[in-house]
Order: structure tokens, then sequence, then C-alpha cells
């Protein structure tokens, strides 16, 4: 456990900084990755234009009618990538820059129901050169899944490492392989195919 979050945030920045991690997470509650029933969450980013953030219109497309739904914040950093940055957010370090998320998290009642959100995600939040997105759409969507073992379409198996810190927990996200950290519990955690490309490793 680190001793508070300011901790947890210097020690993630240098490893976010040395390339060895893809950015990391800040939260109050990680129930999600130990859920009992499939679980889709998304991130969209504080202070992004609507064509980015859109957390309405992904709720309406994904969120099925027996679907619960709850909103939350995070925070966390990460590395510029081809001269993007996360909107909103200031400089960390040299190369490393915090962000601002809002969390969508919907809870399934049966793994049909997730797998035509997963569906979903795939044909209209997950941006492309030819129409057909939906704004709040990434090229690369932060989206997870977990309280299931089967995989949905169009996502990968990866694993979230997470660590106490102070009141918050933090949780990193690699495609297998050992922890990045000391003192890290690991979690099964599926991805879209895009974000599993774009982890390190």
């Amino acid at each position: 456990m680190w001793r508070d979050a300011a901790t947890a945030r210097r020690h993630l920045d240098r490893l976010a900084g040395a390339g060895r991690i893809r950015g990391w997470g800040l939260k109050r509650s990680i129930a999600y990755l130990a859920a009992s029933r499939p679980i889709m969450s998304c991130r969209m980013y504080r202070g992004a234009a609507a064509e980015d953030s859109n957390p309405g219109a992904f709720i309406r497309e994904v969120a099925s009618r027996e679907a619960q739904i709850a909103v939350s914040e995070a925070e966390g950093s990460v590395p510029e990538h081809h001269g993007w940055r996360p909107p909103g957010g200031g400089l960390a370090i040299p190369g490393v820059w915090r962000s601002r998320q809002v969390v969508l998290t919907i809870s399934f009642a049966s793994d049909r129901e997730l797998r035509i959100a997963a569906q979903v995600v795939a044909e209209r939040f997950t941006r492309r050169v030819e129409a057909g997105h939906l704004p709040g759409s990434w090229w690369v969507p932060d989206v997870r899944v977990s309280g299931t073992p089967n995989c949905p379409p169009g996502m990968v198996l990866a694993k979230a490492f997470t660590r106490r810190a102070g009141r918050r927990h933090a949780v990193v996200l690699t495609p297998g392989g050992p922890a990045p950290f000391s003192g890290a519990r690991p979690h099964p955690v599926f991805l879209p195919e895009p974000f599993g490309r774009f982890l390190p490793g």
C-alpha cells in the first residue's frame, strides 16, 4: 500500500515517463474488478469537446433496459503519444500529462446483453476514417469489461494491476506478464482490441 495518493502519483508518473506503462488511473472504488455480474466501464475525459466526450450517447446506445448505471470520477496520467495529450489536464512530468475522467459503469443482467454492448462499442464508438462512428468515439476506446470469464466480441484479455494508495486505488493495465510495480494485485479484464494493441509489451 502506498501511503497516500500523492506518493502513488509520483511513482506511477515515473513509470509512465520511462515507457514501462501506458498510463494509470486512481479511483475511490475498484469493485467493478471483483464483480459477480458482467460489467462494462467507459472513461471519457473531462474538458473534452462534445465530439470526444458524449456520456449520454454512450449510455443510450450501450445500456440495456435491465442494466444498472453508475457515474463516478477518476484521475490519471498518460504519456504524450504522437503529439496527443488528454484535454483539460496539466503537465505531470516532462512528457506525461494529467487527466480528469468521467467513468460510466454499466452492470448487465447477462453475458448476452454484454456481448451486444461490446458489439456496439466496436461498431459505433470506435473511431475510424470512414463514417459510422458516434460522437464520443475514440481511436482507442477506454472501455473495460469484468465480472465474466467470457471474452466479448472484439475484445482481448488483459490484466489490471491494483494497489491501495491511501483512500484510493491505483490501477494500471497491461497485456499480461509480471506486475509493473511491487505490491500489486492482478485482476483479469477484457479490453477493446485497439486498446490491447496500445498497451506496452
